[in-house]
């Protein structure tokens, strides 16, 4: 298989398929290739028994007094 068998040579082209084939390079320089978005990764959600064995005995104390409606 040859380049030949692919594509036409630019030598043998006719003046109007070698005006067609510019427009067409020039078109197409144009148009704006974007790759396609990854698609969203949503976020897991995470138990609240999770968030509160995570939790410091300093954050844990500020979050009871929080929820009792005192401040710290």
């Amino acid at each position: 298989m040859d380049l030949s068998d692919i594509k036409a040579s630019l030598s043998t082209m006719s003046e109007e398929e070698l005006h067609d084939l510019l427009m067409g390079i020039r078109s197409n320089r144009r148009v704006t290739k974007r790759p396609p978005s990854a698609a969203k990764v949503s976020k897991s959600e995470v138990s609240a028994d999770t968030l509160i064995k995570g939790m410091s005995p300093e954050q844990a104390a500020v979050l009871l007094a929080m929820m009792d409606g005192k401040k710290c």
